[in-house]
C-alpha cells in the first residue's frame, strides 16, 4: 500500500518519522509531498497512491476522485486495519 503524506506546511520531523514507522511496519510505502505550490502537484501525487494523510490541506471532490480509484482499495484498507488490530490484540493477550 502506498500512502501519500501531503502538506503545504510540513509536519514535524518526529511526526513524519512516526508515520513512516507505522506504515512501513505494515508493509506500506510512504510518499512525502511537502511545500507544494500548485494544486496540480497534489492531484498528480494523489493519483498514484492508495491512501492519503493531510494536515490542513483541502481534500476536494477532485482529490477524492483521483484517490479512490476503486472500491477494492477501500475494502483492502479496512481488511488491513482489521488484521493489524487482531495482531495487536493477540500480542496484548500473551
Amino acid at each position: 500500500m502506498k500512502v501519500l503524506v501531503a502538506t503545504e506546511k510540513p509536519f514535524a520531523k518526529a511526526a513524519v518519522d512516526g508515520i513512516k514507522s507505522i506504515i512501513n511496519a505494515a508493509g506500506g510505502e510512504v510518499v512525502l509531498l511537502e511545500k507544494y505550490t500548485d494544486v496540480e502537484q497534489f492531484y498528480a501525487a494523489v493519483a498514484d497512491v492508495d491512501a492519503l494523510i493531510v494536515r490542513s490541506d483541502k481534500v476536494t471532490k477532485e482529490v477524492l476522485e483521483k484517490l479512490f480509484k476503486s472500491d477494492f482499495m477501500i475494502q483492502d484498507l479496512k481488511d488491513r486495519i482489521s488484521t493489524r488490530k487482531k495482531i495487536l490484540s493477540d500480542k496484548l493477550r500473551t
